[in-house]
């Protein structure tokens, strides 16, 4: 059998390849070479390991209730690393004070160079850096501080709660050790001293003549060691300090302040709104206004406050005295009047009347901008009464103030008192921001009294304008008059007559009772004002006379009857005027009318906060109320 030459290949020797070849193969080899070294030399470059040998803590309680703080740690390097980093919880000492580091005998200075040693603060936690250029060793350091306020005072006995070493650090600790060195002689029965690890490792504990002490061994990665140790008192002074004036007070000045307050502003309304005589005194005898006050100016003495029906009580009284006309009119093409229109009210004006002066002058200004129009409309009307609302405002509260009524301007004065309520809640604001950032407790407390006053003082803010004996004089004597124009069954013989309605009107509207004063007329053959202009009712029963039925809208309602003669019934005014000075109490200005959990801040220290087991020793927060101890925090490393 015969092969075909095509399967055969030939081999070339390497001596005769050639030159290029030869550095192919080359090329190949170093190139296995390097990315051997690629994952082999980073691998032991990225062995790093650490731990913490052994932790030796000393804590030495001094007579005022300080902590001198002197720990010495020894952490075995596996590879290189440049900082070890010892955090320090500060949330339950008022201070950490004296920092200092020593390395070998030698005290290291402040830097970020290897040597030298940085201090920062992140939240509830002081941060010591320590700066080190080491690789494959053992080293050891010496860190002291003082911490301020550590001692918690209770009413029978006080003690020291510390954190030895809280559950972040991520290596075992080998020996962890922490004795504590009370500042006077003591039995051992008259002190205890519980220590806690989580249940994770078992922990020795021991008291001599010299102090207390705990030793643990093999502790995990993230275990925690935390002490407690109670004795009686005497042994330590309670001092007054900013962190424990801040635990006593806070809680108190949060209570005490608004009801301070509120007391305070009980008093001033009490005084400012009693010693006048009641209306009833004067009930029955005030049938006609007490003085010649406008009506804008008697409803701002009846409540201290300008608003709408003031505004419209004064275009009103200009318009009874023949400057205005108020005029309906219809809007063709949409609405429900009887010609398929929609009504819309307008003021007219009558008299240009240059001498008009104070408030006349200012309604008059402020709702005719131009002399050379005389008529303005419903959709004008806002805007030009909220353009001189401020004007209208001053005019009237300085009519009050001219006229003896009041003291001071109201609305100054009720300004004065909403600026009190919002420098009251900014202070308030303040203060909890800064007892937070500098630790002190008791913030909760603040805030909540603070921000309760400032309610008070907000709530009462409308009623602190001042009115002065003059005034409340005439206050209860323009409530007698007011009265008199609500009360139906006051004057069951009563025969109104035209200028009366007409004359009162204004009074009414300023004081809210215009659709009581309406009702008066009920039934009666009054005509209607001569300034009101309305649609004329295609189905009047009468030539000459004008009909309607109340549809129950406006100031004002009744059925009333036809008009007398040539006059205009008063049920057709309740069902056209009062609906167009609704309109114009619509358009005026919008005046007033006569109308996270605190337990971190609230919170005091529990027995049971240093973990497992009870001891003898039991307190509270009295004499300070402060919960001090704090703690070691964990290490760090890289």
């Amino acid at each position: 059998m015969r092969i075909p030459r095509r399967v055969f290949t030939r081999v070339t020797p390497l001596r005769s390849a050639g030159p290029g070849y030869s550095w192919a193969v080359l090329m190949l080899a170093v190139t296995a070479v390097l990315m051997t070294a690629l994952l082999v030399v980073p691998g032991a470059a990225w062995a790093k390991e650490w731990r913490v040998e052994r932790n030796d803590v000393l804590l030495e309680v001094r007579d005022d209730g300080d902590v001198l703080v002197s720990e010495t740690f020894s952490i075995r390097f596996d590879g290189e690393f440049s900082f070890v980093t010892r955090s320090i919880p500060v949330a339950g000492v008022e201070a950490i004070e004296e920092i200092r580091v020593e390395h070998r005998g030698v005290e290291l200075d402040r830097g970020d160079r290897p040597g030298e040693y940085e201090v920062s603060r992140e939240g509830e936690r002081l941060l010591v850096r320590l700066h080190l250029s080491l690789a494959d060793t053992v080293d050891s350091w010496k860190l002291s501080y003082l911490a301020r306020g550590a001692v918690e005072f209770g009413d029978n006995g006080d003690r020291l709660r510390w954190h030895v070493l809280d559950a972040v650090t991520p290596v075992p600790v080998d020996y962890l050790s922490a004795k504590i060195i009370l500042p006077g002689p003591v039995s051992a029965s008259d002190v205890s001293l519980e220590a806690d690890t989580g249940g994770v490792v078992p922990v020795s504990v021991a008291s001599t003549a010299e102090g207390l002490s705990v030793e643990a061994v093999d502790l995990p990665p993230r275990t925690r060691l935390w002490v407690v140790a109670g004795f009686p008192k005497g042994l330590v002074d309670y001092r007054w300090t900013p962190r424990r004036v801040a635990a006593f007070m806070a809680p108190k000045a949060g209570l005490a302040l608004p009801l301070l307050t509120l007391v305070f502003l009980l008093l001033v309304v009490a005084t400012r709104r009693g010693g006048a005589r009641g209306a009833e005194i004067y009930a029955g005898h005030m049938t006609e206004p007490p003085a010649a006050l406008p009506p804008a100016v008697a409803g701002g003495l009846m409540d201290g406050r300008v608003g709408r029906q003031e505004v419209v009580a004064s275009v009103v009284d200009l318009a009874r005295r023949g400057h205005f006309e108020i005029v309906e009119r219809a809007v063709r093409g949409r609405g429900t009047a009887p010609t398929g229109s929609a009504v819309e009210v307008t003021i007219r004006r009558i008299d240009v009347a240059d001498d008009l002066v104070g408030l006349d002058r200012v309604v008059a200004r402020g709702l005719f901008l131009r002399k050379r129009k005389d008529t303005i409309r419903a959709t004008e009307i806002t805007g030009r009464f909220r353009r001189m609302s401020k004007e209208f405002e001053d005019e009237v509260y300085g009519a009050l103030v001219e006229d003896g009524y009041f003291s001071k301007d109201p609305g100054a004065v009720r300004r004065f008192w909403r600026r009190v309520a919002l420098a009251v809640a900014v202070a308030t604001v303040a203060a909890v921001g800064a007892m937070g950032s500098l630790g002190l407790p008791g913030w909760g407390f603040l805030g909540v009294g603070g921000g309760v006053t400032a309610v008070f003082v907000l709530v009462f803010s409308p009623f602190m304008p001042y009115r002065t004996p003059l005034g409340q004089e005439a206050k209860s004597r323009w409530e007698a008059f007011r009265d008199y124009l609500a009360d139906l069954e006051r004057l069951a013989d009563f025969e109104p007559a035209q200028h009366l309605f007409d004359r009162f009107l204004p009074y009414a509207i300023a004081f809210g009772v215009a659709e009581a004063w309406a009702r008066r007329f009920d039934q009666r053959a009054v005509e209607a004002p001569t300034w009101f202009v309305p649609l004329p009712d295609v189905n009047a029963p009468e030539a000459g006379s004008i009909h309607a039925g109340m549809t129950g809208s406006g100031l004002g309602s009744g059925e009333g009857i036809s008009g007398v003669g040539a006059g205009i019934g008063l049920a057709a005014v309740s069902a056209g005027l009062f609906a167009g000075l609704t309109a114009l109490s619509d358009a005026a200005l919008a005046g007033p009318g006569s109308g996270d959990s605190l337990q971190g801040a609230w919170a005091g220290f529990n027995s049971s906060d240093a973990g497992s087991g009870s001891s003898d020793w039991s307190g509270g927060d009295s004499g300070g109320g402060d919960s001090g101890g704090g703690g070691g925090g964990g290490f760090d490393a890289g």
